[in-house]
């Protein structure tokens, strides 16, 4: 049972009671849904595996039985929960389904529930990696850094630059989802599964974008607060989080009424 799942992942139940005392008796007509103080959501952080099995019906009656009234599911970034079409973009191989993930939206919509759905651009398949090595994190040392069978990515590479794009453009004009979560986003110079420090990134397309912004500079090697240049490195990360989230925000817009 779907259910006993979601016990199982990470899950936020907000009750509608312990919302009353901060929320007005009543909302302006056109104030958007997600900043109105009701949200009860669960979140479904899927194993690849989950996609053989999933249901629209089962996934609604139990959001019903929780009452949720937003669900955020997987869709795309390390792997498609839906039939992409982009060759870039690692399809599931366990998805049974090729309308599982619209049926889901469908139906959750029909019960009143919104849609969120979940990307993670911090990997990509080994498969993807061997055709497109450069869009990979590359430490001081010249090592990857693998999760399994996923590939860390560098966030000055084409696939996030470029790439991550079209998945999410992609989505957008294939589902009426209502919100994105965007899982694990920025530079990735850790190995969260195993605690481990991989260093500052080499990957060429950040030495090439470091060097534009900071007039010919190469990058810093170590994280040493009392170098200048890796000062400089500080702010051109803050620069370019700040110029990919602001581009992604305008792709959403574009596309979405809300």
């Amino acid at each position: 049972m779907m259910c006993r799942f979601i016990t199982s992942v990470l899950a936020i139940l907000l009750t509608a009671s312990a919302l009353m005392a901060q929320s007005p008796k009543s909302w302006p007509a056109d104030y958007p849904w997600w900043k109105i103080n009701n949200l009860r959501t669960i979140q479904f952080n899927l194993p690849a595996t989950e996609a053989a099995t999933l249901n629209a019906d089962s996934v609604v009656a139990d959001l019903k039985r929780c009452f949720a009234n937003t669900l955020i599911i997987n869709i795309g970034g390390i792997m498609a929960f839906y039939p992409t079409q982009l060759d870039f973009h690692y399809r599931n191989p366990y998805l049974r389904s090729e309308t599982v993930m619209k049926d889901i939206i469908d139906q959750c919509h029909l019960a009143g529930i919104k849609v969120m759905v979940r990307f993670d651009f911090s990997r990509i398949h080994e498969s993807i990696f061997k055709a497109h090595p450069d869009w990979c994190y590359l430490s001081p040392k010249g090592e990857r850094v693998y999760n399994t069978d996923m590939v860390v990515v560098s966030i000055n590479a084409p696939y996030v630059q470029q790439k991550a794009f079209d998945i999410i453009a992609e989505v957008l004009d294939t589902f009426p989802i209502d919100g994105i979560f965007l899982n694990m986003p920025g530079y990735q110079v850790n190995n969260p599964y195993e605690g481990v420090y991989h260093g500052i990134d080499q990957n060429e397309h950040d030495q090439k974008r470091f060097a534009e912004y900071s007039k010919g500079l190469a990058l810093p090697t170590k994280e040493d607060k009392t170098d200048p240049v890796f000062q400089k490195y500080l702010a051109f990360k803050q620069y370019t989080v700040e110029d990919w989230t602001k581009r992604l925000h305008e792709l959403i817009k574009s596309k979405m009424k809300t």
